[in-house]
């Protein structure tokens, strides 16, 4: 029992602490900006797209593993994980672009 405890555990404190952190760099970039005069940034349009074209290319990812996988009669369990993994960096890259355009 105490085997998969210990990483379950791990796993929640490092959430924990990524949670705490990116709240206070989050903060400290407003009042940033707000001591600069600058505008604040639209990030929640930004992330909304960002999770949007991530969830998109991960069913194209899923959709071409199945097809893939059928189309040469090898098991679903090679091809999905590859294709996720691709396809989610290809939607996080175009996502990246698209939000960093002028």
């Amino acid at each position: 029992m105490t085997g998969p405890v210990i990483p379950m555990v791990a796993f929640i404190i490092m959430c924990g602490f990524t949670f705490f952190y990116l709240l206070k760099l989050r903060h400290v970039e407003r009042m940033t900006r707000i001591e600069h005069g600058m505008p604040e940034a639209n990030t929640k349009t930004n992330a909304l797209r960002s999770f949007g074209l991530f969830l998109i290319f991960l069913a194209l990812g899923l959709f071409t593993a199945y097809i893939t996988s059928k189309a040469f009669n090898w098991p679903d369990y090679i091809f999905i994980p590859g294709f996720l993994l691709l396809f989610g960096g290809m939607g996080l890259v175009v996502s990246h672009f698209l939000n960093n355009r002028k």
